[in-house]
């Protein structure tokens, strides 16, 4: 939650931010995590045993005509802002690609909100594509969206390597 708050401060509302909570997120986190049939998983990242950032991610449910070629989801990934520009992403994300390559899933997307520069500049760079931008509603607040992919987790995973 604490990843959540630091991230997104003057992307969305002080009024949205304020009202999460570690409560209010745990069903959320549960439910995430409780579709089996999704299989999935979360990447932990540490400092001397403090959480600074994770990833978790799980096969795409169901989702609109434009995402069908991708069968991965990246649900959500935050890094504490003090650790960014550590490599820490990229090693989340490696992790989760190599998770997603050992399943036999080709390809995978990701949401941001459209205004995180920060994090849409993050995947552009280690080669997402724009998927789409479009308005959305989270906790009864509207945002602008963007969700970015990669057609080929083994084109992400050697742009990882290099």
């Amino acid at each position: 939650m604490d990843t959540l708050k630091a991230t997104h401060k003057g992307i969305v509302s002080d009024t949205f931010l304020n009202a999460l909570s570690y409560e209010n997120a745990l069903p959320r986190f549960e439910e995430m995590v409780k579709k089996e049939e999704r299989r999935p998983f979360c990447y932990v990242a540490e400092d001397h045993g403090t959480v600074v950032g994770y990833a978790l991610a799980a096969l795409a449910g169901k989702r609109p005509p434009s995402y069908q070629a991708y069968q991965g989801e990246l649900k959500t990934m935050y890094i504490l802002p003090d650790y960014h520009r550590m490599g820490i992403g990229r090693n989340l994300i490696r992790a989760v690609a190599e998770h997603f390559q050992q399943e036999m899933v080709p390809s995978l997307f990701v949401g941001a909100f459209r205004d995180n520069y920060p994090a849409k500049r993050f995947y552009e760079s280690l080669g997402a594509r724009l998927i789409e931008e479009y308005r959305g509603e989270i906790s009864g607040e509207e945002f602008m969206l963007a969700t970015y992919g990669w057609v080929s987790v083994p084109g992400l995973l050697q742009l990882l390597a290099s």
